[in-house]
């Protein structure tokens, strides 16, 4: 147990501490672009891909599909919508910004069910590093931003 002298003095120091709270916002990291997300990104989501869609029901969508972790709404073209919001955070959640082409984003649709971050039973989407639906989405989280992002809070 502590002196009562020393509790006493402890308080007298922290009562002198300001009361003043710096109320100015405090942009901390980098993020990605919400506009070239809606813009770039999501529109593959919905693209004909070999046959495949990966906003489909049997895929991505959060309509009931068995499609992992990686939900997302298909159809969605409002930029500020919230069915946009949620496919742009998941997106995000999947991308690394610390190396992009370690991105699950990236990495599951390229290697297919060969992948060593978990199996993507979708194949392979992307059949190498220089498909233009693979370049699009490696410099949308290449293409850095401070943070937060201005679409949504």
């Amino acid at each position: 147990m502590l002196p009562a002298s020393l509790l006493i003095g402890m308080a007298v120091l922290l009562s002198a501490c300001g009361t003043d709270v710096n109320s100015t916002a405090i942009t901390t990291g980098q993020t990605l672009d919400c506009l070239l997300f809606a813009n770039n990104v999501n529109p593959i989501f919905n693209a004909n891909i070999g046959g495949k869609t990966c906003a489909a029901s049997g895929c991505h969508s959060v309509y009931g599909s068995s499609g992992g972790a990686f939900k997302i709404y298909p159809g969605i073209t409002v930029v500020n919508s919230p069915e946009m919001q949620a496919n742009y955070l998941a997106a995000k959640a999947f991308s690394n910004l610390n190396s992009v082409a370690d991105s699950k984003l990236l990495l599951e649709p390229l290697a297919g069910a060969q992948s060593i971050v978990g199996s993507h039973a979708g194949g392979d989407i992307f059949p190498d590093t220089l498909d233009p639906n693979y370049v699009t989405i490696y410099a949308w989280i290449s293409a850095q931003i401070p943070g937060p992002s201005a679409c949504y809070p």
